[in-house]
């Protein structure tokens, strides 16, 4: 029998795009499978829509659980309220705003299945506006060339790259051996969580076939920085990034500390004019 993988669907205000992830999991040509929607307060209707999917989706599934607040926590808290829950022994989250191909969770098995030193598996990702036509996002997937020493040098020196977090899938031993993602940054799970795999040595793997669908939204919290989110970036400076890179590069630590202070306190518009003049002149 295969082994029991769980998708962990994270929903805030979703009802408009998350039927298609759910069907998109629906029609994965793999089993076991266990659904977790996880929703984060949402004030649409997303659970009911949900719910209604679920009335005719249900028997598809090894499981399902639904993760309902009553107020809003915060990406961090509601992705790590899913995998909590997470039977199985790989583990995938999604934003339900995003799709898999049908073969995602088949060649992601196999490929972990193939090669058990790899713990945290990425593909390679298409990016699909609101009106359904791919356009092109930069991605560095040289990144995944480096050894997880040097990924980790490479966080810490020029920050999160953009590599595509829409397809990351783990092993369940993964949390198991250094703990959920750090909800003392509320709005940004998985830059962090790279910081405190590679620095525990765990590399970063690709498996090089777009898998993965992203829905590029104008209202998405990948395509905008509310201040929260920015809130949340200079927090990873402050909690993570800061002590690493002054080991390194002692003055110019000290110039981001000072660019993330404005970044942090940076909700009128004359301090975020700042905040970006100090980003091009980093």
């Amino acid at each position: 029998m295969n082994k029991l993988v769980s998708i962990c669907v994270i929903s805030y205000n979703s009802s408009k795009t998350i039927i298609n992830t759910l069907e998109s999991i629906k029609n994965q040509k793999y089993s076991p499978i266990e659904l977790i929607i996880s929703d984060d307060g949402s004030q649409d209707n997303t659970i009911e829509v949900v719910k209604n999917w679920l009335e005719e989706n249900k028997s598809f599934f090894y499981n399902v659980e639904i993760i309902t607040v009553d107020k809003n926590t915060g990406v961090t808290a509601n992705v790590n309220r899913a995998i909590k829950k997470a039977q199985g022994e790989y583990i995938k989250d999604i934003a339900a705003d995003d799709e898999l191909e049908s073969e995602y969770i088949e060649k992601s098995v196999k490929h972990f299945e193939l090669n058990q030193n790899i713990k945290v598996l990425f593909t390679k990702v298409k990016f699909i506006d609101e009106s359904g036509i791919q356009v092109n996002h930069t991605v560095n997937y040289d990144f995944f060339k480096l050894s997880a020493k040097d990924q980790f040098k490479t966080i810490v020196l020029h920050g999160v790259p953009a590599i595509p977090t829409p397809s990351i899938i783990y092993r369940k031993s993964v949390f198991e051996e250094i703990g959920f993602f750090d909800e003392r940054i509320p709005m940004w799970e998985d830059g962090p969580f790279y910081f405190t795999l590679t620095k525990n040595g765990i590399k970063l793997y690709l498996l090089e076939e777009d898998l993965v669908i992203n829905g590029v939204r104008t209202d998405s919290l990948s395509n905008s920085i509310p201040y929260r989110h920015r809130k949340s970036i200079a927090q990873f400076y402050f909690y993570d990034l800061f002590k690493e890179e002054f080991k390194l590069k002692p003055i110019k630590a000290l110039f981001h500390r000072f660019k993330f202070w404005f970044l942090y306190h940076s909700n009128i518009k004359l301090c975020y004019m700042v905040y970006n003049f100090l980003c091009r002149n980093k």
